[in-house]
Order: C-alpha cells, then sequence, then structure tokens
C-alpha cells in the first residue's frame, strides 16, 4: 500500500508542478501580448517567450530592407521588381496603365512583408493564387505577374 501511496503524491506533485508552469507561461504569454498591444502594434517589435527571453519578431520585409540596405518605405517597390517574370519587368510600364493590373501582387507583396516567420508563406501564396485580380491570359499564360517561387525563395533565404 505504500508504494501506491507514494505514487499518487508522486503524481498530485507532477500535477502541482505542471500547474505553475502553465501559470509562468500563459503570465509571460499575457505580458507578451500586453507588452505588444501597448505599441498599438500586435506583433510588432521584440516580445517576451515562454521562458522570459527576448524574442526578435522582425518582419520578412524588415530583414529584406537590412540585407539590401534600403530604406523601409522603397521595400514594396524593390521586392516586387524582383519578384516579377522576366516578361513581366520588361513590360511593367505597358501593364501600369491598366490601373489595377498588379494589384493582387502588390497585396502578394505587402503580405509576405508582414510575415514573421517562413511557416506562414503558403496561406499568403494561396491567397494570392486565389485573388480575383490574378486572373487572365495574360497572367497566366505569358506569366505577366508575380512568381511565387521567386518570393519563396527571397523568404526561404531570409527568414
Amino acid at each position: 500500500m505504500a508504494p501506491a501511496k507514494a505514487r499518487h503524491l508522486d503524481l498530485t506533485e507532477q500535477r502541482l508542478a505542471t500547474g505553475r508552469l502553465y501559470a509562468v507561461l500563459s503570465d509571460n504569454m499575457h505580458r507578451s501580448v500586453v507588452s505588444n498591444s501597448s505599441t498599438g502594434l500586435m506583433g510588432e517589435g521584440p516580445s517576451i517567450g515562454a521562458f522570459g527571453e527576448k524574442v526578435n519578431m522582425a518582419t520578412f520585409a524588415e530583414k529584406f530592407c537590412a540585407r539590401h540596405n534600403l530604406d523601409p518605405e522603397k521595400y514594396e517597390a524593390v521586392a516586387f521588381k524582383r519578384a516579377l517574370y522576366p516578361a513581366a519587368r520588361w513590360l511593367r510600364p505597358v501593364l501600369v496603365l491598366k490601373a489595377d493590373y498588379f494589384a493582387a501582387d502588390r497585396e502578394f507583396i505587402r503580405g509576405v512583408g508582414r510575415l514573421t516567420r517562413s511557416s506562414n508563406f503558403d496561406s499568403e501564396a494561396q491567397n494570392f493564387l486565389y485573388h480575383p485580380n490574378n486572373r487572365g491570359f495574360l497572367r497566366h499564360v505569358f506569366k505577366l505577374r508575380a512568381s511565387v517561387r521567386r518570393l519563396s525563395r527571397m523568404v526561404r533565404d531570409l527568414m
């Protein structure tokens, strides 16, 4: 009987320790959310990890600008130009005459710029592929659009 009672106490102690660990983790996570929400920007800036360490949640746009020595305002234009297929780069001055021709591409570049993890790239790519403005003969046959593969490589190299 004594070993069973000792085992029961061990399980109780484990549950208490697990409960304390959960309380510490949830408290740190709450502090992380509160510290980020105090700036008014959820997910922006350094946050506090589960064990109290600072975690740098730099976005892809920030990392891209740092790597290429760019001002943050130039991110969209430079990343857009690099993500285009070669034919689209050549014909961009003509295609811009239609006001919303590159709307889906620019939205895709902005969405990728906000990513803090490369694992979220697939959802951005799916949003781009099924975007209502990402239709038509020119975009799919002549590939006059941004390349998901090119942007994927850029994300994979930086994150």
